[in-house]
């Protein structure tokens, strides 16, 4: 990721256990929401990074295959970024 703070998949389109970067330039807690199609809340999970790059697992197989929107938030709550994603 050339930016300085962002989320990025290999691709678009998920299956159980693809990796994903996170990168940040500084260290603590931040929130994924994943939405689906009708934007209702499917998955809300915290976690801790460290400053620059993290490479994170994600995990589909409780969800159906589908349109969805992951959410990334910072510590205070803002919204940093949304990626569009199919799961499958």
């Amino acid at each position: 990721i050339e930016e300085v703070e962002g989320l990025r998949f290999d691709n678009g389109s998920i299956s159980d256990g693809t990796n994903f970067n996170f990168k940040t330039f500084t260290s603590g807690n931040f929130i994924l929401e994943l939405k689906d199609y009708r934007t209702n809340l499917v998955s809300k999970e915290r976690f801790s990074a460290k400053a620059g790059d993290n490479v994170l697992e994600f995990h589909t197989n409780a969800l159906q295959d589908g349109d969805y929107t992951l959410y990334f938030y910072n510590s205070q709550g803002q919204l940093i970024q949304t990626e569009k994603l199919f799961i499958q």
